[in-house]
């Protein structure tokens, strides 16, 4: 009962803190639209992603000995609405592989660098690393996502799509005791769709990876 309180409890600061940027948002656009000859829509939609990954990374560093609570919950996402902006955050752990894309160049540094389950799940080692050395480096979701389709449109190789999530494009020491999170979100406001992608390390609030997607 006392574990269900705090998670309780986090998850309502997390929902308030979040609901209060948003606010704060819509009188800050206001400023930030006065210095830039911007359109609106797309200021706002601006001002209101770099809020939202700002507080998100200052939320989980101010709650990090409850962290693993709050993953309980936000790990299924979380719904926020206020006229006409509706945002869905999912917050999940992060966990590096080995096979790190970047420092891979050959077919025998695939095999060496990469676990058994995504050597023998690519058929097409040639075009595979062929492919790779023309798009590296490789340093978002997006990127490795347009790699593995590059591959796949090409060979027709339907086992790459069932190990997209065991490649790695952030080089992290897998024997390190830090934590890392991932964050998504889906961002809808003034007519305007969008996503977000960002993982960072917990502690020192470092940022490894952004993607920001217009749609």
């Amino acid at each position: 009962m006392k574990k269900n309180g705090i998670v309780l409890l986090i998850t309502l600061f997390f929902i308030f803190s979040i609901s209060i940027i948003i606010l704060k948002n819509l009188d800050d656009s206001q400023n930030f639209i006065e210095e830039v000859n911007l359109d609106h829509s797309l200021s706002q939609l601006k001002l209101t992603n770099e809020n939202l990954k700002d507080e998100i990374i200052n939320l989980t560093f101010n709650y990090k000995e409850n962290i693993d609570e709050l993953l309980e919950v936000t790990t299924f996402g979380i719904p926020f609405s206020y006229g006409d902006l509706n945002l869905t955050i999912k917050l999940e752990e992060y966990f590096p592989s080995n096979c790190y894309l970047n420092d891979i160049n050959s077919s025998e540094q695939l095999n060496n660098n990469c676990d058994r389950v995504v050597v023998e799940n690519i058929l097409y080692q040639y075009d595979f690393i062929e492919i790779l050395n023309q798009l590296k480096p490789i340093s978002n979701q997006a990127q490795l996502k347009y790699f593995l389709d590059t591959y796949y449109y090409k060979t027709k190789d339907e086992q790459i799509l069932t190990i997209g999530n065991n490649f790695d494009f952030i080089k992290i020491d897998t024997n390190s005791s830090k934590r890392y999170l991932d964050c998504n979100y889906e961002l809808n406001t003034y007519s305007l769709n969008s996503s977000c992608n960002f993982i960072y390390e917990l502690n020192s609030k470092e940022l490894l990876s952004f993607n920001f997607v217009l749609k």
